[in-house]
């Protein structure tokens, strides 16, 4: 991809499209990151909801754990270098917690014996 972004970004959630991973990799000194990153928790829709965003970063740039529904789940740092993984984990509602409190509680037990 050879455009801004953040409009590239636009682009892509007027248009509908869903992507499985998102491989963000700008320049180290760029002031891209956090346009980006917010662009993205705006259209959380863009990355496929079992997605993962990857971002490539220096190990001096501190990114959020979370931006939006993004959520960081690993890093992984080799050197000067950064992976950080994002998912998509939606933020409660008060509609989604009214939900869970509807339902009748689920309860697993797992490596118990029960006489």
């Amino acid at each position: 991809l050879q455009q801004d972004a953040v409009r590239a970004l636009e682009r892509f959630s007027e248009q509908g499209e869903v992507f499985d991973v998102i491989f963000f990799d700008p320049p180290y000194a760029s002031t891209l990151y956090d346009q980006v990153l917010e662009s993205l928790a705006r259209r959380p829709w863009v990355l496929a909801p079992d997605g993962v965003l990857v971002v490539m970063h220096h190990a001096k740039r501190a990114l959020e754990p979370r931006y939006g529904e993004l959520e960081r789940v690993r890093q992984v740092r080799q050197g000067e270098n950064v992976l950080s993984f994002y998912v998509r984990r939606p933020l409660p509602t008060p509609e989604r917690c009214g939900e869970a409190e509807e339902r009748e509680p689920a309860f697993a037990l797992v490596g118990s014996a029960v006489e």
